[in-house]
């Protein structure tokens, strides 16, 4: 608060500073510096109080000349009423009343002028609060401001950090998917060994049966025919009882098994080009992978001229000996009934024997790809590679037949209780009669399974 007193100190300071000698100049400049801002301090209050009281002189003017108007205007109009006065003098009696209201509100007015200057008091006491206020909201901003800027260095620490995070998730990810690339390229490289494999296994299939047929020529007796006399070229034929036998190899072109059976459909009803040659017989017989037979329902197919049977390579054996029973009569019109009844009867057996044969194998080898595939799939990367090394040193092949050799029956046989003997040492129960009864109870053709 600026008191007379107060300007009478900025006043003796000033001169103290004014009447400074030379010696205190020199050595007493701080001295004098110090009283010098001292007198700056007061100088700008009392220039903030003189600013302060300019404006509410400014203000008071204002309101003054409102009010100098105000009056001059009343002056004006208490003259006209004064002069009105005068003129109506005479007509004071009726106008008295009305004289006395312009005094009431003459009165009235003279309230309001003291009512305008209160409030013109009251508006300085408002700026005096508003002010407070404003300094109080000033201190209150630049506390929010500082805490503003704490939480932008705390946000740029949180960027900070899950920029690192994500930098770091994205390391991860990339090795993760490394990693599934690696794992898809290992299984892509393996699916295309298996297709390799399987395309070199039906690739030598036409060879296999033609190596396998010529050594059942030899080992029966047959003539296996390299050039045939008839237009055509069949994979192998064997002359039996003056006839010729067509056997011809069918695999798949690809590992896609889907459009086999139409294929050999096809093949099949083609194959009468051999059928209505001379001295051809009309049964002729495609021999397939045995790896096919689980995805074939129709092993015959009857035509007009000929019929078509699908068998596998093992099955092979079994025809020709039920052939060559035939070869043994010379004449089959002159065969007793009951003789070609037997020979039917053998025939017959030979024929679902190979059928059957068929089906158990198809069986086993369906289940033993499905435990191959669990093997690679279920079994421990460190295991599955250990099982892989003791595969690779193994080794099994069946007998080969050298040379043309007839089997014995007798051995054959005893060579069966042999086994079962060591099976049943070992804790294997094999019951012929259970096993029998299990096999034939599984149907053969589709229309037995419609039927049962």
């Amino acid at each position: 608060m600026v008191t007379e007193n107060s300007f009478d100190n900025l006043k003796s300071l000033l001169e103290k500073i004014k009447n400074i000698s030379l010696f205190e100049r020199i050595f007493k400049w701080g001295t004098i510096m110090k009283q010098f801002i001292i007198g700056l301090a007061e100088f700008d209050r009392f220039s903030f109080y003189i600013n302060s009281q300019a404006t509410k002189i400014n203000e008071l003017q204002s309101d003054a000349r409102l009010l100098t108007n105000k009056l001059e205007n009343l002056e004006v109009r208490y003259t006209a009423d004064h002069d009105e006065l005068v003129e109506l003098r005479t007509k004071e009696s009726l106008l008295l009343n009305e004289l006395s209201g312009k005094k009431s509100d003459l009165a009235g007015k003279e309230s309001t002028i003291t009512a305008l200057k209160s409030e013109n008091e009251k508006y300085n006491n408002d700026y005096s609060i508003l002010k407070q206020k404003y300094e109080a909201l000033q201190q209150s901003f630049d506390s929010v401001k500082e805490e503003r800027n704490k939480m932008y260095q705390t946000e740029e620490e949180r960027s900070s950090s899950y920029q690192h995070a994500i930098n770091t998730l994205s390391k991860i990810n990339d090795k993760i998917q490394a990693e599934k690339e690696a794992d898809v390229n290992l299984a892509h490289q393996n699916e295309l060994k298996k297709i390799a494999e399987l395309k070199n296994t039906w690739s030598t299939h036409q060879l296999n049966v033609k190596n396998k047929i010529k050594l059942l020529a030899l080992k029966h007796t047959i003539e296996y025919v390299e050039t045939v006399p008839f237009k055509g070229d069949p994979d192998n034929t064997l002359k039996i009882n003056e006839n010729f036998v067509v056997f011809d190899s069918k695999s798949p072109a690809s590992d896609d098994f889907t459009n086999f059976p139409i294929y050999l459909k096809n093949q099949a009803e083609a194959a009468k080009k051999y059928a209505t040659k001379e001295n051809v017989k009309g049964d002729i017989y495609f021999v397939v992978p045995t790896n096919t037979l689980e995805i074939l329902e129709v092993f015959t197919y009857k035509f007009g001229d000929h019929n078509v049977y699908i068998l596998s390579i093992d099955s092979i054996e079994p025809v020709i000996i039920a052939l060559q029973q035939i070869e043994n009569y010379e004449f089959i019109k002159q065969l007793s009934p009951e003789d070609r009844e037997d020979i039917c009867r053998i025939i017959g057996r030979f024929a679902h024997l190979s059928k059957r044969r068929i089906q158990v194998d198809n069986y086993f080898a369906k289940h033993s790809i499905e435990l191959a595939y669990k093997c690679e799939n279920e079994l421990p990367d460190d295991i599955l590679k250990m099982v892989l090394e003791f595969e690779k040193s193994e080794k099994l092949n069946p007998p080969l037949e050298k040379r043309a050799k007839n089997i014995p029956t007798l051995d054959l046989d005893k060579n069966n209780k042999k086994l079962k003997s060591e099976a049943e040492a070992r804790g294997i129960l094999i019951e012929n009669n259970s096993i029998s009864v299990m096999i034939d109870e599984i149907p053969l053709f589709i229309n037995e399974t419609a039927n049962q």
